[in-house]
């Protein structure tokens, strides 16, 4: 429930809150055995006794709640609210930096041990309708259930329950209705906190309470916020005890004689949340945002540049002579540095370049160290290793697959849920990991043995080595990947999925391709730890779920959008160069107080620094070169030829280029577009106009693949109805978008450039062994200068000015070898001057054999531009003709004006 109103209050998932309730049932539970009240700080002191001899229940709870509460209203004055407008991946990751250091706060005062809290409801047995149950439970879910009444009645009855709702759709409006944001939104994090931290204590005689098992509670939680939509309270408390419920029925068949012994394991309780947030995301979830969901999410720049051979040759050299040099502890460190660079390359490919939220890599590292474990000696070095990292791109392959659904931070749940769901069921089930027979055996090449240790030898440069000549090996990887087709395609689906797929990016493929790449470094990071560690060792935490939100932490300080941001991640890791000198220096500074502290600096980055280390770096570089008027030489830039060509179209002339035939649309019970029917020649401008709402953007989203619908499609000769959107853009049918709809992060040529590359499996194993300069530009280059944009070529979309802007849509679609270009309002927002300028263009264009079918409210562009014009009104074709037909139609007038006459012109908005 709290989930739900968090999120119903502010429109966000917190991530921390089952941990900021954590807290108050430790403390509540301090307070009761030894009446000290402990303070969420670092410093001494940080707790204050109130009575030796402990408090009473009724003292102690009043007190651990407003512990809990005080904590959740200061993260979100402190974080959230600073970061109300940032994008939904930065709020992600501040909220994990919040969980992260409550977890390891709650560690360092209250230990990992779970404790046994002393009875707080009634624990007799009562028997209804034939069944004993328990009376703390059913007192638990009574008080759930009557809470869930009363907050969602107070949501739909109250005054101040309704601004909460308003409020998170609009501020500017909440505002406006004399609402503070600010108060509402805290009034929300109050009584999430409150009520969560009630339930949580009250929970805490039931289940043994701990900090790491109690923080988790957020995994079950989250599934049953899911299915209640993150809306509907009645229905997400039902969702929660019935998957209670569920859990204690699997508890109660794994005593059956019949359940199969692998599954015997208390991780099978953990695999139940995770297969219903998938299913329930899966049934809510759309494979692409539609009109409604384009607002796009800036991500930090990705820092693009060439790689400078010179630099990569001597820093190779400097490591290996560190690794020689350094003493034992520096040579491990240096090594751990390394592993985590590894792990830190496959979020930066996954997350920084794709924007995909991932909460699994160790997981995923975690199944290659198992399968290198598992295969024991029977496979030598390297082909343990290379079937360790095939099973964790299968697995981070299959993890992925919701991705092509949900986006955001419902994938960052999914993962999230599936690493629990692998840690528990596999990682910690004793039928897969005997304690026993655990050991890793050593990595030998050519009778050289690789490992870190032999005998007394705890720290050999060999394995340091190894580790080096992989990660040098992946930073050229992806080094390639950003600077090719590949990296344009990730970049575009990164900043529009729907503009990617009009440019014939196939979406889905292009997410699974960065899952697999991704779990594929991880894989090798995790095979890496196996042989460093000497073991599969589960009670170590090297894969456990906290260890993936590290990852992430580490991974976001350094610049989780740049291939330098990974370096310093890896430098920054716990057990990393920075950790050791750190500890060196202060003997109090464990491993805990440090993920602490990073915790800390990640949420700080967040509010005032959302682009890292590498990423301020590189900002300051540039500001410098551009203060002495300098060119930057490393950013990566593709230059734009001299001269391009146009595509060579083949010639149909007896069949339209673009036939569509009772097109119908429908949204439930609303009739869109009823049994509409256009046609575009080759080389022909045919206009589509009509009143607003009549149904123009939806006939075009059905036309091109966006919007399910009945009737034929043909486009030259071939059907294309059955087809997804971005092939019917790769057959040739092109479009624009109405709001734009650019790919921010790339320059305006590069946007052009995407359409070009089909992402074949020859064209991304090129890109990634070496990415070829001579790429199929001649469209692009043609595009460019027919629409006038080459001066422009450099800059990014969001610079240009509107009427460059909309040019630029054309040129795109134009660059994907079209044989007809759908337009969706071009000319909306532009001037008079501006819209003769692209009725010039257009006609260029059409000169070309390109048939271009216009949509727009600007009659003088349409009426001058177009050789045929259709009329749709309130979903149905109403006329077509000539343009002097069109203009003289009394239906179209009465359509437009709403009144019979036969002197007026159509025109407006």
């Amino acid at each position: 429930m709290g989930l739900v109103i968090t999120y119903k209050g502010t429109g966000i998932i917190n991530f921390a809150l089952a941990a900021l309730a954590t807290w108050g049932a430790l403390v509540t539970d301090e307070l009761r055995k030894t009446g000290d009240f402990v303070l969420p700080v670092f410093i001494i002191p940080d707790r204050v006794t109130i009575d030796s001899g402990g408090l009473n229940l009724w003292t102690a709870l009043p007190l651990g709640l407003l512990s809990t509460v005080v904590l959740a209203l200061f993260s979100y004055l402190a974080i959230f609210r600073p970061m109300r407008a940032a994008p939904v991946l930065a709020r992600i990751v501040a909220s994990i930096g919040l969980l992260t250091t409550l977890q390891t706060l709650m560690l360092l005062r209250f230990g990992e041990t779970p404790r046994n809290v002393e009875g707080i409801l009634p624990k007799e047995w009562v028997k209804i309708a034939g069944l004993e149950i328990p009376r703390d439970r059913l007192f638990v879910a009574a008080i759930a259930v009557g809470a869930a009444l009363l907050v969602g009645a107070w949501f739909r009855r109250s005054r101040t329950g309704l601004a909460i709702r308003a409020t998170a759709e609009n501020e500017e409006a909440a505002s406006l209705a004399r609402f503070s944001p600010t108060s509402l939104a805290g009034v929300t994090w109050v009584a999430s906190a409150a009520l969560t931290g009630l339930m949580l204590i009250l929970a805490s005689s039931i289940v043994p309470l701990g900090p790491t098992t109690y923080s988790l509670f957020i995994v079950p939680a989250l599934a049953a916020a899911l299915v209640g939509r993150l809306s509907s309270l009645t229905v997400t408390t039902a969702a929660g005890l019935a998957l209670g419920m569920l859990q204690s029925e699997v508890g109660f068949l794994r005593g059956r004689s019949w359940w199969p012994d692998f599954a015997d394991t208390s991780g099978v309780f953990d695999a139940v949340p995770f297969v219903i947030i998938v299913i329930a995301l899966f049934i809510a979830g759309r494979r692409l945002p539609e009109r409604g969901d384009t607002v796009q999410d800036r991500l930090p720049d990705v820092i693009r540049v060439s790689p400078r051979w010179p630099l990569v040759g001597l820093s190779f050299v400097a490591v290996t002579a560190l690794a020689y040099l350094f003493s034992n502890t520096y040579r491990l460190a240096l090594t751990s540095t390394l592993i985590g660079v590894l792990m830190a390359l496959s979020i930066v490919v996954l997350t920084g370049l794709v924007g995909q939220i991932t909460l699994a890599q160790a997981a995923f590292a975690g199944a290659s160290a198992f399968l290198v474990m598992k295969l024991g000696d029977g496979w030598p070095f390297p082909l343990n290793m290379i079937a360790a990292v095939a099973l964790a791109t299968v697995l981070g392959t299959i993890v992925g697959i919701p991705a092509l659904r949900i986006r955001g931070a419902q994938l960052a749940v999914v993962t999230m849920a599936g690493a629990v769901a692998i840690e528990r069921f596999v990682f910690a089930n004793p039928r897969f990991v005997d304690p026993s027979e655990n050991q890793v055996h050593d990595p030998e090449m050519f009778g050289l043995n690789l490992s870190r240790q032999v005998g007394r030898e705890t720290a050999r440069v060999h394995f340091t080595l190894l580790v080096l000549v992989l990660v040098v090996f992946v930073l050229l990887v992806v080094t390639n990947i950003i600077r090719s087709s590949t990296g344009r395609r990730f970049l575009a689906v990164r900043s529009n999925e729907r503009a990617a797929t009009s440019a014939g990016v196939n979406v889905a493929q292009t997410k699974l391709l960065a899952f697999a790449i991704s779990s594929a470094i991880a894989g090798l990071a995790g095979t890496m730890m196996a042989f460093f560690l000497g073991q599969f060792a589960t009670d170590s935490n090297q894969f456990a779920v906290f260890a993936s939100l590290n990852f992430v932490v580490f991974a976001y300080l350094g610049g989780i959008s740049s291939i330098n941001g990974a370096l310093i991640a890896g430098v920054i890791a716990p057990s990393g160069i920075a950790f050791v000198i750190i500890n060196d220096y202060f003997d109090f500074f464990g491993g805990r107080e440090y993920a602490a502290l990073a915790g800390i600096l990640l949420i700080v980055t967040m509010v005032i620094n959302p682009i890292g280390i590498a990423g301020a770096t590189e900002e300051r570089r540039l500001a410098k070169l551009a203060a002495k008027g300098e060119e930057d030489q490393l950013r990566l830039a593709p230059r734009m030829p001299e001269a391009g060509a146009p595509p060579e179209l083949e010639p149909s002339p007896d069949r339209p280029a673009l036939s569509v035939d009772g097109l119908t649309v429908r949204y439930g019970g609303l009739l869109a577009v009823n049994g509409a029917s256009v046609e575009v020649g080759a080389g022909e401008i045919v206009g589509l106009i009509g009143p607003n709402g009549a149904g123009k953007t939806t006939f075009v989203d059905a036309v091109t693949g966006f919007t399910p619908a009945t009737g034929a499609v043909t486009l030259a000769g071939r059907r294309l109805d059955d087809g997804s959107a971005h092939r019917r853009a790769r057959a040739g049918l092109g479009r624009t978008w109405q709001s734009g709809e650019f790919f921010a992060d790339m320059s305006a040529y590069e946007n052009v450039l995407v359409p070009t590359t089909a992402g074949t499996v020859r064209q991304v194993v090129q890109d990634i062994v070496r990415p070829t300069r001579e790429t199929p530009v001649s469209t692009a280059v043609w595009a460019m200068d027919l629409l006038g944009l080459r001066d422009d070529a450099t800059s990014r979309p969001q610079d240009l000015s509107l009427g460059k802007r909309k040019l630029l849509g054309v040129a795109r679609c134009l660059a994907g070898n079209p044989r007809v270009v759908c337009l969706d309002e071009p000319a909306a927002g532009l001037d008079s001057g501006e819209s003769r300028e692209l009725g010039t263009r257009l006609r260029d264009v059409a000169g070309t054999g390109i048939g271009v079918f216009l949509i727009d409210h600007d009659m003088g562009l349409v009426l001058d531009v177009c050789d045929r014009i259709y009329v749709l009104n309130f979903g149905e074709i109403i006329a077509a003709g000539t343009p002097e037909e069109i203009r003289s139609d009394p239906e179209v007038i009465n359509a437009y004006l709403g009144a019979e006459t036969t002197d007026t012109t159509p025109g407006g908005s």
